[in-house]
């Protein structure tokens, strides 16, 4: 979640619409926490400024690679803009941004270093959604680059805050991608107690797709494990 701030008169009646952006979004409820109504102060000018650059950006980096410099240059410019304002949670929502257009483009370092930013600011924010998703994407990054031993660590971080948030698709996702590297680095025990987690967890779901993957996988890890009967 992220913070969204309006400029409008004090009275009269509001609708908020949420519209999907791009097709990596899946149905689920959303919550709109009504925090407060106060007078305007003069930082809000520039917390409506950040804003709306955040909002752009993000616009340009669900585009095509050409759009991902300038979607870079303006998620930095609201990330001085979140600074200065001393707003932790919405300079980890930037952070995060940025570590996923570097993921987008291969620069997976660079992606790995402003992810792990963004988690120790949401962290320290009580921003729980943006660390668990900044954790998820350090993880997914240090993968790219062969790093498993932390990879497992981000991972297993990104599954704690999915369970405490009770975010059940998620902690799916975190248990399926542990299996995954658990069987790579022959740790095929761990690899399948993530599998097993994950199963009943896809069967509330509802997702088929998701569990015959996950039943694929089990299968070649206890083929490994020497159970090919049971596999």
């Amino acid at each position: 979640p992220e913070p969204v701030f309006i400029a409008a008169a004090s009275s009269g009646v509001y609708r908020f619409e949420i519209k999907v952006v791009d097709d990596l979004a899946f149905s689920q409820f959303y919550r709109i926490h009504y925090r407060q109504t106060r007078s305007r102060i003069p930082d809000d000018d520039d917390r409506l400024l950040a804003q709306q650059i955040t909002s752009e950006a993000k616009k340009l980096s669900s585009q095509s690679h050409p759009e991902f410099p300038t979607a870079l240059a303006q998620f930095q410019h609201a990330l001085e803009i979140w600074r200065r304002l001393g707003d932790r949670a919405s300079e980890a929502a930037v952070l995060s941004h940025i570590g996923t257009v570097y993921h987008m483009t291969q620069n997976y370092s660079q992606a790995l270093a402003f992810h792990l930013q963004a988690r120790t600011a949401a962290k320290s924010a009580g921003a729980a959604w943006t660390e668990g998703e900044s954790s998820n994407n350090a993880g997914l990054d240090a993968w790219r680059l062969g790093d498993f031993t932390n990879a497992i660590e981000y991972l297993g971080q990104c599954l704690t805050v999915w369970t405490e948030l009770g975010h059940r698709y998620g902690q799916a996702a975190a248990l399926s991608n542990l299996g995954i590297l658990y069987r790579e680095t022959g740790e095929y025990q761990k690899a399948r107690s993530a599998y097993t987690k994950a199963l009943p967890i896809l069967s509330a779901l509802g997702d088929t797709a998701h569990k015959a993957f996950i039943y694929s996988n089990l299968g070649v890890v206890m083929h490994s494990m020497g159970e090919d009967r049971r596999a």
